[in-house]
């Protein structure tokens, strides 16, 4: 095995290029949608609408702040 394939294994991998800034762009976007009036009203009428907004949040920002906690932005 070479070291990119034990890299993998491990979970190791820093994200691509693409990552850094596809994440930032992706929460916004998410943020922004949710703020909309129709889905923001959607989202006090009906519990699952409000749950689909919590964890696309969620999901977003896990995002986010795994590209902001990297320490290996060497490209």
């Amino acid at each position: 095995m070479d070291r990119r394939t034990v890299i993998a294994l491990e979970g190791d991998a820093p994200p691509s290029a693409g990552v850094y800034l596809f994440a930032p762009l992706f929460f916004a976007l998410t943020l922004w949608c949710w703020h909309l009036p129709k889905f923001y009203d959607a989202t006090l009428e009906n519990n699952y609408v409000y749950w689909a907004m919590h964890l696309s949040l969620f999901g977003a920002a896990l995002a986010l702040w795994r590209v902001l906690l990297d320490d290996q932005t060497d490209f």
